[in-house]
């Protein structure tokens, strides 16, 4: 990330300026040879190299189950349901939206 005063220098400093002093940076630099830079990426591998994930197979049906420690109940609310116009159940005498709504 970049703060404004940065932004604000690179503009000053000029394209060329900037050019030769991000080129000496190894973090950031134009790339070159496209084919290079991005040929280990998973999504430009060939389809014959080995998965890099094993996935379970079709037949196991176990994997589309959460386990029991996933499932999640819904929440319920225990008392009434407490409108925007209502009183404030805090006490302030005020309307609900304007004291405590969140």
């Amino acid at each position: 990330m970049l703060s404004m005063s940065e932004v604000q220098e690179q503009f000053e400093t000029g394209l060329d300026a900037t050019l030769a002093r991000l080129s000496n940076d190894a973090n950031h630099r134009l790339v070159q040879d496209t084919i290079a830079e991005f040929g280990d990426w998973a999504c430009f591998q060939h389809e014959d190299r080995p998965p890099l994930l094993e996935l379970p197979s079709i037949n196991e049906k176990s994997y589309l189950l959460p386990k029991a420690d996933q499932i999640m109940l819904p929440v319920r609310r225990e008392g009434p349901k407490i409108g925007r116009n209502d009183p404030c159940p805090c006490g302030s005498g005020k309307k609900y939206k304007k004291c405590c709504l969140p």
